[in-house]
């Protein structure tokens, strides 16, 4: 058993923790370690899949609407996907956390389509986040 191993064992016994709270701290472990190791405290950050932490940025949550959309030959204009990443920034501004993971930014990105009325494209977006 590893030292850090030991060390969380130790910590559960001894604050007699259930599977449960186990299970619900280790979800956010990871967001909540990044945010307070960041210097930077006034940026948003995401937790790729692969575990890099990168600035946060609203061009790639165009993109990542522009290529659903695209794969699946829909129509959607600039305006309208710029009003959907409005709406993700207002979750986000919402948050007072800074760190998310990018599984997060996925489901803040299908309540905002659902919100503004594109449902078509919000069944394209989970097709295609599926893919990655």
């Amino acid at each position: 058993m590893s030292k850090l191993s030991a060390e969380i064992k130790k910590y559960l016994l001894e604050n007699k923790l259930s599977l449960d709270d186990i299970k619900k701290d280790l979800q956010s472990l990871d967001v909540d370690l990044v945010a307070d190791m960041l210097e930077d405290k006034l940026n948003t950050y995401v937790i790729k899949k692969s575990g890099s932490v990168e600035k946060f940025s609203k061009e790639k949550i165009e993109r990542s609407i522009k290529d659903a959309v695209a794969s699946q030959k829909a129509a959607m204009t600039t305006s309208d996907i710029g009003i959907i990443v409005d709406d993700v920034i207002d979750s986000l501004d919402n948050d007072p956390r800074k760190v998310y993971k990018t599984s997060e930014i996925k489901n803040y990105i299908k309540d905002a389509l659902l919100k503004e009325g594109y449902s078509k494209v919000y069944k394209e977006f989970i097709s295609y986040i599926k893919e990655d």
